[in-house]
């Protein structure tokens, strides 16, 4: 009966305003905690919920779009500002996009991506308005969430190959990049080429900033304020019990939360010294050292 229910509200829901004013981007690096914040942010179900539309590996309208697709703020790019219209104003529907989607009639969106950090300027440039929240999480707590999900990464064919982004951001780190022998410090290399763009781009953008430790560790707090950018109603009990809930791609099912983890110790322990001595020498290379050098909890305010 579940599933039933289930695949009426994917198929047959009413997404009535194409204001993409009215729609909400999360935007993260995989594995970063963002289908929990996505949750957190829907726990009334007020939003129709878009699960990753960027993904042209399961999505064939997004074709376009390469995994992680680079585009600067200022670029013409006719192909890609029709499908990212598509879904910001509602238009798009797909089976897996709109598989976690609980409403049935819906005037607000809320998009969930890990493969927009490359493409916040031109996504806030093309589409004013739209509110935008950027999550960070600890580099090395999102490599080993990444390791144990998705352990392959090419970074080759993800950045290397797209010229734009090599030309823009990545030519004085090609040498260290090309040197990136093992999965673990492929990954470490993702998440900066992620961020460091992202960090460029997102600074001439209206958007929250949130950091994984600080909602982990201050829900209400760092919720609340979201919310509030979001204009989102804050119910306290009922925020309570959605905090405890696992995401619906959580490796854990028991939940971090839940069980009290601690923070440091699930990524600390993961990897040996050279490891974590490697990785931070390589965030300073690309001068993200400042987001958390080689503390546990963010340096830098949201």
């Amino acid at each position: 009966m579940i599933g039933a229910i289930r695949n009426v509200l994917v198929k047959h829901f009413v997404d009535s305003n194409r204001d993409p004013r009215r729609t909400l981007l999360i935007t993260s690096a995989g594995r970063g905690g963002s289908t929990w914040l996505a949750e957190l942010l829907n726990y009334r179900n007020d939003f129709r919920y878009m699960f990753e539309p960027f993904y042209a590996g399961e999505v064939p309208a997004a074709a376009a779009f390469a995994n992680w697709q680079y585009l600067r703020p200022n670029e013409d790019s006719p192909a890609h500002l029709r499908y990212a219209d598509e879904v910001l104003t509602g238009r798009l529907r797909h089976d897996r996009v709109d598989m976690y989607n609980r409403r049935l009639f819906c005037s607000r969106r809320l998009v969930k991506e890990v493969r927009a950090n490359l493409m916040i300027g031109w996504l806030a440039k093309n589409f004013p308005g739209m509110k935008i929240i950027y999550l960070l999480r600890h580099p090395l707590a999102t490599v080993r969430s990444r390791l144990a999900h998705t352990p392959a990464m090419d970074l080759q064919a993800e950045f290397v190959s797209q010229e734009k982004l090599v030309f823009d951001h990545l030519a004085p780190h090609l040498d260290r990049i090309a040197q990136a022998r093992t999965d673990f410090e492929r990954h470490v290399i993702a998440w900066c080429i992620e961020y460091l763009v992202a960090e460029r781009q997102i600074a001439t953008c209206e958007h929250r900033t949130v950091y994984y430790e600080s909602l982990s560790a201050n829900p209400d707090g760092e919720a609340g304020r979201l919310m509030d950018y979001a204009d989102i109603p804050f119910d306290r009990e009922r925020l309570a019990r959605a905090v405890r809930r696992p995401s619906a791609t959580a490796l854990d099912r028991a939940g971090a939360i839940a069980k009290g983890d601690d923070l440091v110790d699930t990524w600390r322990s993961a990897f040996t010294a050279e490891q974590l001595r490697w990785a931070l020498e390589t965030i300073d290379a690309f001068g993200l050292s400042y987001l958390y050098g080689g503390e546990l909890m963010p340096l830098r305010r949201a």
